[in-house]
């Protein structure tokens, strides 16, 4: 009689073969048996049975046989970025205006078609009817990010934020219901943390923190850790104007018209590097002018000793790093969950 157990192992290592080779193909785009053997140090017979695989399923195309001078020439293969797309949505509340900025894009990223329009209301009706109007377009379309500026419940329920009529949306489980797709959703500084950090080469295996001044709203924070957005046990990790308002209140010297965002970004830096201690703060939003950037980073220089002081960065506009943060967090709805670890 057949082990389950023993089944379901073999099963658990193939498919993370699999994924070993798809993510060194990803990486080289296009390479040959022994190659992808050399790098992922799987088999050459492994690798062939998986490689035969995966161009059935189309994952990957076969290309030409390479040029050598002697031997018999080896077949190379090539990802294929295009097997599967994802819409990445952005949502944005400035002053009375809304914006829902999206891309379809391909497995690297790369966008295929995109779009920002201005609504009155985003509610459920309109993303719903935009990533039909997409799939149409796109049948290939496999998962979908969505960025909100405001909480979002581990369940992919939106909580409070500046899309109101989102509020209490099981938005996550309704898309996934209507169009049977993969769908990941998070606030808006975690995923410009993380759009940061994949833009950024030197950021690579530190950890980064991003703290974001929103137009007419309180800042927030987000934190990549390993590579990985932190979420926090109630992914409410980053909300560190909570803290701030109801208990704190940090006088400082600054007479400026904007010395509560001063004080309420110094209190956040304070917390971060307190608790995360990050090699990395980056401050996003326009509401971050050079005055204000100069006067938070001379603050806190004044508070900790020179060793506590992470980098700082100014980058006002992150509507980019939204952007690919959201996409990437799209992609990665993809990536199968299956990876072994050695004792």
């Amino acid at each position: 009689m057949e082990n389950p157990a023993l089944t379901n192992n073999t099963l658990r290592v193939k498919e993370s073969n699999s994924n070993l080779i798809l993510d060194t193909l990803k990486k080289f785009r296009i390479a040959t048996r022994t190659e992808l053997a050399r790098d992922t140090g799987l088999s050459i017979a492994t690798c062939g049975n998986i490689l035969k695989e995966l161009v059935d399923t189309g994952e990957i195309l076969e290309g030409d046989l390479e040029n050598c001078s002697g031997g018999r020439p080896a077949r190379r293969y090539i990802y294929n970025e295009n097997y599967s797309l994802v819409i990445a949505m952005t949502l944005h509340a400035d002053s009375d205006q809304k914006t829902l900025h999206y891309a379809v894009t391909n497995l690297y990223g790369e966008i295929l078609e995109e779009q920002k329009n201005s609504h009155e209301r985003i509610d459920f009706d309109v993303i719903n009817g935009l990533v039909g109007e997409l799939m149409k377009t796109h049948t290939n379309i496999k998962a979908i990010g969505i960025g909100i500026p405001g909480f979002v419940e581990k369940d992919g329920t939106v909580g409070i934020n500046d899309i109101e009529e989102l509020n209490g949306i099981k938005l996550a489980e309704l898309l996934e219901s209507n169009h049977n797709i993969k769908v990941s959703i998070d606030r808006s500084p975690a995923i410009s943390a993380y759009g940061y950090y994949k833009k950024h080469p030197e950021c690579q295996g530190k950890a980064l923190a991003t703290i974001i001044a929103p137009v007419e709203h309180p800042v927030g924070a987000g934190f990549i850790i390993n590579g990985r957005i932190y979420k926090g046990n109630f992914n409410n990790e980053g909300e560190v104007h909570y803290v701030y308002s109801k208990l704190f209140q940090i006088p400082l010297s600054s007479d400026t018209e904007n010395a509560e965002l001063v004080s309420e970004t110094v209190f956040s830096v304070a917390a971060i590097i307190s608790t995360i201690n990050p090699s990395m703060i980056v401050f996003m939003g326009k509401r971050f002018t050079k005055d204000i950037y100069h006067e938070i980073c001379e603050t806190c220089r004044e508070m900790f000793p020179d060793s506590f002081i992470p980098e700082f960065v100014l980058h006002e506009n992150y509507s980019d790093e939204y952007l690919n943060g959201t996409i990437q967090m799209a992609i990665d709805c993809l990536r199968p969950k299956v990876k072994l670890v050695s004792n």
